[in-house]
């Protein structure tokens, strides 16, 4: 196909994705930029206009249509279609199609990148919530008695705060024994619904090294155990001889991270305790412990993952205590005698 300013925004993009950034783009991210170009753009008024007749109304009106009416999602049970698209994935579409018309421009295709004049997507500032120490309790004490199989999953996300796709992607190779930790430095990821190893990490801050307390590296070599039991029961037909990941179904194959969520979806439920305690609030609930234990910020970015201190300092910020802002207001009140 030829390029030129007559070709639609819609074609022009998919082009010039394919040609510019493809390559350089993981699988995961692929797919996902590909259903913004192929959902969204490409079938919309905006993608059948002719690059050379694009105007920042044009972007601005699509974008707008975006967040009030562009959810096009067709899973099963989903109940979001024909709602907005959520301000995140505006804000990735919006700076997609500012990189293509950045491109059309430096080839003459069109005189400006009309999209860079569009309003920024705003991105609502949503409230941290975390577990408490009773929730944490009463979680566990409800996957004991119902005698879950991937426990130590979860108590490895209280304990290390890691993302699941990481702990999911943990391989034999990578619990240190000797010295009581773990590297972090796979991922199991979804492409079309199907769990696969993704070796190349989120950010370089993804690769870290994980000390672990010894009561859980005794129930890894329990767990280990297990394995060994259940891939001498399947013999030849077990799956995990190859990748050696710690965490898989009993036939050896590769676990669904998003099992998880379903599992702590169900559970909170089942426990009257609040939906809002995502499972990625793990994340924010190791955080702010390790915050309130007076843990430096760079330590917890360290331990994170995070490749800014900017979204510990926000879990930060909205882990103040009670104690805290008494000795700043007290503090005030001697200070200029109130």
């Amino acid at each position: 196909m030829q390029i030129n300013e007559k070709m639609s925004l819609g074609d022009y993009m998919l082009n010039w994705y394919m040609l510019y950034k493809y390559q350089h783009h993981a699988e995961t991210t692929r797919n996902v930029q590909l259903v913004y170009i192929n959902v969204h753009i490409r079938p919309s008024r905006l993608g059948h206009i002719a690059l050379s007749e694009i105007r920042t109304i044009d972007i601005q009106k699509f974008l707008n249509q975006l967040l009030i009416n562009g959810n096009k999602s067709h899973l099963k049970n989903n109940k979001s279609t024909g709602k907005g698209l959520g301000e995140w994935a505006v804000k990735k579409i919006r700076a997609l199609i500012i990189s293509a018309l950045k491109q059309a421009a430096k080839e003459h295709l069109i005189n400006s990148n009309y999209a860079e004049d569009t309003e920024p997507i705003p991105i609502p500032i949503t409230q941290h919530y975390i577990f408490s120490v009773k929730q944490q309790q009463l979680f566990f004490r409800d996957l004991e008695k119902t005698k879950y199989r991937y426990i130590l999953m979860f108590k490895l996300y209280f304990i290390t705060g890691a993302r699941r796709s990481e702990i999911a992607g943990l391989t034999w190779e990578n619990v240190l024994w000797e010295q009581n930790c773990i590297n972090i430095c796979n991922a199991v990821v979804l492409v079309n619904n199907k769990p696969f190893i993704k070796k190349i990490p989120k950010t370089r801050a993804s690769i870290r090294t994980q000390p672990l307390p010894i009561p859980i590296m005794q129930e890894l070599r329990q767990w280990k155990k297990l394995q060994l039991k259940e891939a001498k029961t399947y013999g030849l037909k077990w799956k995990n001889y190859k990748n050696q990941l710690v965490f898989v179904k009993n036939d050896g194959d590769i676990y669904n991270p998003n099992n998880l969520l379903q599992c702590l979806k169900k559970r909170l439920k089942k426990l009257g305790l609040p939906e809002k305690l995502t499972i990625h609030k793990i994340r924010h609930t190791v955080a702010t412990n390790l915050f309130h234990n007076n843990v430096p910020i760079s330590e917890v970015q360290s331990i994170g993952g995070w490749a800014s201190p900017v979204v510990p300092l926000q879990i930060y910020s909205h882990s103040i205590s009670k104690e805290k802002r008494k000795a700043i207001n007290d503090l005030y009140k001697k200070t200029f005698k109130l």
